[in-house]
């Protein structure tokens, strides 16, 4: 159950990379998500958008904490548990880390496609890209831990703003899926996530070392 799952503890340091790059790397999916429509990569109907509005209203009707378990850490515990745990170490057994992270990447995109009865097929391109990324911290520790807390932290982030948007509405531009990021935002959150992986990166050397000598892909010391 522990090896299956990927619940080996990672590591503080681990954990703070893990951090950093949940709060920065939620403004590299939200481009996404602008360029994916700019595109014409899907795109809601007038009644989806009105529906999605009224889910809105409705859910800042309720307790922004509730929000945060229903919406952030659920969804960030069970997805990483399939995906990043069960998943990840089934096709690790079979092909190459890059493959592995690829792989799941692209299920990640797939499975976050089909929400209730819509096919949000935008979200497919920045699900894909998040799947990348915690795809890569997942391989660096050994761990699905790492990956729970990037999750958590980027939906928490997200959520949060979704429930104060109207509080927030004085920082102008960056809630708008139709509108680009300020390049300062963008200059912010990539110094977050270029921190947070290089944390990640020092802290998983041996793990790596040791997962590809397991894997045969290194020669035995």
């Amino acid at each position: 159950f522990k090896t299956t799952f990927r619940l080996q503890p990672s590591g503080f340091i681990s954990f703070i990379g893990a951090i950093l790059i949940g709060l920065g790397a939620w403004a590299f999916a939200h481009e996404a998500f602008v360029i994916a429509d700019a595109m014409g990569i899907g795109g809601l109907s007038d009644k989806q958008i009105a529906g999605a509005e009224a889910t809105v209203a409705k859910m800042r009707e309720t307790s922004p904490l509730l929000l945060i378990a229903v919406f952030a850490l659920t969804p960030a515990v069970i997805e990483e548990l399939c995906f990043r745990g069960y998943l990840f170490s089934a096709i690790r057994g079979a092909v190459s880390p890059l493959r592995t992270v690829v792989i799941t990447a692209l299920l990640f995109g797939l499975f976050h496609v089909l929400t209730g009865s819509a096919l949000l097929v935008e979200r497919f391109v920045p699900s894909t890209l998040m799947g990348l990324i915690i795809g890569w911290v997942a391989y660096r520790t050994g761990s699905v831990f790492p990956g729970i807390v990037i999750h958590f932290v980027h939906n928490g982030l997200l959520n949060t703003v979704l429930y104060y948007q109207d509080q927030l509405s004085f920082l102008g531009a960056g809630f708008d899926d139709k509108t680009h990021l300020p390049p300062l935002w963008l200059a912010i959150s990539a110094s977050l996530v270029m921190v947070g992986a290089v944390m990640i990166w020092a802290s998983s050397r041996k793990h790596v070392q040791a997962d590809l000598h397991r894997a045969g892909d290194l020669p035995s010391p």
